[in-house]
């Protein structure tokens, strides 16, 4: 299952990455083999924009915990792509826990990216979620 998350904007591939902390300058190599999750949850824990890059293959990732006055910036749709390789309890590749219901957490924009799932490696299950919502 894929997921493509889009919204144009006028800004060029070099704008986004001038703009956001690139992924790859924490350690994110995009070879579709290695884990990504501790070198993008680095970079979204220090900045509040962050570029996806075009990778070669794609973006290994378990969970990633987003946090408010977020903006997550892919390179385009098919350029810039997360694959959930392996979820961590009843967390989606995105998470967002604003820790009770009375919370909120504001200002995440995620853009120019595609998320792929694990549901086409192992059929449907109810809490197979590529973002997750909690509070």
């Amino acid at each position: 299952m894929a997921v493509t998350i889009w919204t144009p904007c006028a800004s060029s591939e070099s704008a986004n990455s001038s703009q956001c902390a690139d992924i790859r300058d924490y350690g994110a190599l995009g070879n579709g083999s290695e884990d990504d999750t501790g070198a993008i949850q680095n970079c979204i824990d220090e900045n509040n924009c962050v570029y996806i890059p075009e990778a070669p293959t794609h973006f290994l990732v378990s969970n990633l915990d987003l946090k408010a006055n977020l903006t997550i910036r892919g390179a385009g749709p098919g350029l810039a792509k997360l694959y959930q390789g392996a979820a961590t309890g009843l967390k989606g590749l995105f998470y967002v826990d604003s820790g009770s219901a009375s919370t909120t957490v504001d200002n995440i924009e995620i853009t120019g990216l595609d998320i792929l799932g694990r549901v086409e490696a192992d059929g449907f299950w109810e809490f197979y979620h590529l973002i997750t919502l909690h509070g």
